[in-house]
């Protein structure tokens, strides 16, 4: 959880440093606390493994005819930043899944990734103590025709991934080439 919220507010800052309008300081503290107050918001709303379960959730919609992220506007209060001052464009949608980052600018334009992360399979531990010994003859072992536990099928993830049109490289908030000091 905590690369893919890194990614997005990392590309969210970078969108608002376009114009210069902000303090790079104050944006390095928007992005600390946009990252803290999401991370507490996703908490019991993260799904590895189903990482569209919660997507409208973790969804950050910026536009005109819509509330303003609750999140993104208390993340502006606790930096000091007035949200109307914030160079934001006029619309925008940041999905913050398991594995993936995607956005999209407009309503009726395609969407692009900003991130995507390998999905990590943890090795099953053995169910035998390793103090047990078994013959030649125990059928406790592994058969000759048993599948692997972690197929390539467990990896795959059906979500925006195949229709995405660019990939974003994502640096840390603290770039000094993004935000000088």
């Amino acid at each position: 959880m905590h690369l893919e919220i890194e990614a997005a507010v990392t590309f969210l800052l970078k969108i608002l440093n376009l114009k210069r309008k902000v303090n790079p300081e104050k944006l390095v503290i928007l992005g600390e606390n946009l990252m803290c107050l999401l991370h507490e918001k996703y908490q019991g709303h993260w799904y590895p493994d189903k990482p569209m379960r919660g997507q409208a959730y973790r969804c950050i919609r910026i536009n005109s005819w819509q509330y303003v992220d609750e999140s993104l506007l208390m993340a502006c209060s606790r930096s000091g930043i007035e949200y109307t001052r914030l160079p934001l464009p006029e619309e925008m949608t940041l999905w913050i899944d398991p594995y993936e980052v995607c956005g999209r600018f407009g309503e009726n334009t395609d969407f692009f990734t900003i991130a995507a992360f390998k999905k990590e399979v943890a090795p099953k531990e053995s169910k035998r103590k390793p103090s047990q010994e078994t013959s030649d003859y125990s059928s406790e072992g592994p058969s000759s025709g048993s599948v692997s536990e972690s197929s390539s099928d467990d990896e795959t993830i059906g979500s925006k991934t195949g229709a995405s049109k660019g990939v974003f490289q994502v640096s840390s908030i603290y770039n000094k080439s993004v935000f000088p000091h």
